[in-house]
């Protein structure tokens, strides 16, 4: 019997031996070849050496495995990496939060209510005779500045929406002379309380009736009178 041989790079074991179709067949002799094996693998990887880290060094592999991708290229170190390599510069990462020495709090380096940050109104001249807080008053006056906004916000989304459905009934109107039955029926469809989300953006909903023809922009007509028979037939 020719003598099996170890991948240890690939945890591989190699054998070369050619084995009956019965013995193929014998699960218990195939469980007892792979324990050999197995043990015979783990004593190879045992022997192997140690680095200072008490890491295994593994050899260089006996199968080439075909690559999918070519071995990445190290990119060039810049001056400013090349000069920490060589001074033993380290890098070291900010924390998040710092203690602002005015609240006496541990806050945000960054972003909205940070730590420390420069106050540009630090002085506010108080005319006589006027007992209030002048930082109090503008930290309140740029609240309803921005309610203001979220209001006005709110407000133009009002206004989109009933545009949309005004310029639905105009494109309706300007087809032709239609009865009014009709153009209730498509302002009734134009004005389906669909809406689950902010700036005009419709889902989708099951059977759910349409206003465009298919593959048109035109709103189309319900027509009440399909289907019925003409008086005096």
């Amino acid at each position: 019997m020719s003598e099996i041989t170890f991948d240890i790079a690939h945890a591989t074991v190699l054998d070369p031996n050619h084995y009956t179709s019965e013995q193929v067949a014998d699960e218990s002799f195939l469980l007892n070849q792979a324990s050999l094996s197995f043990n015979n693998l783990f004593s190879q990887i045992k022997a192997l050496p140690h680095d200072t880290n008490n890491r295994l060094v593994l050899p260089k592999p006996v199968i080439q495995l075909p690559r999918e991708n070519h071995i990445p290229i190290e990119e060039p170190k810049t001056r400013w990496e090349q000069f920490k390599l060589n001074k033993g510069i380290k890098t070291q990462k900010k924390d998040k939060k710092v203690f602002d020495e005015a609240s006496g709090e541990w806050r945000l380096r960054y972003g909205y209510k940070r730590g420390n940050k420069p106050v540009k109104d630090w002085l506010i001249e108080v005319p006589n005779g006027v007992y209030e807080d002048p930082f109090e008053k503008r930290d309140k006056k740029k609240k309803e500045s921005v309610n203001e906004q979220l209001k006005r916000e709110r407000r133009n989304k009002k206004r989109a929406e009933r545009a949309k459905i005004d310029s639905m009934a105009t494109s309706v109107t300007s087809r032709g002379n239609y009865k009014t039955d009709q153009i209730k029926d498509a302002l009734k469809v134009a004005s389906y309380p669909g809406s689950s989300a902010s700036m005009n953006q419709f889902n989708k909903l099951p059977n759910k009736p349409t206003i465009y023809e298919e593959g048109s922009k035109i709103p189309k007509i319900i027509d009440r009178n399909v289907g019925k028979n003409k008086k005096g037939k």
